[in-house]
């Protein structure tokens, strides 16, 4: 996503929200690989103007869904 806005910026008005699972709040000191293996994408993203959902990571591992 984010080399998709570096390199064609016009796309960023076509996009109507972008959903994200990273970062962290307070998980111990696991680190989030969604974030930490390219921290300048991921700013990239957050800083487009795209509306965006961010969950953190911690919140999907807390979390449970039955099948039901």
């Amino acid at each position: 996503m984010a080399r998709l806005i570096r390199d064609e910026p016009q796309v960023v008005s076509h996009i109507e929200r972008i959903s994200i699972i990273g970062g962290a709040i307070g998980f111990g000191d696991e680190p989030d690989t969604n974030f930490v293996v390219d921290p300048v994408a991921a700013w990239l993203v957050l800083q487009s103007g795209i509306p965006t959902i961010l969950v953190p990571f911690d919140v999907t591992r807390t979390t449970h869904l039955s099948e039901r």
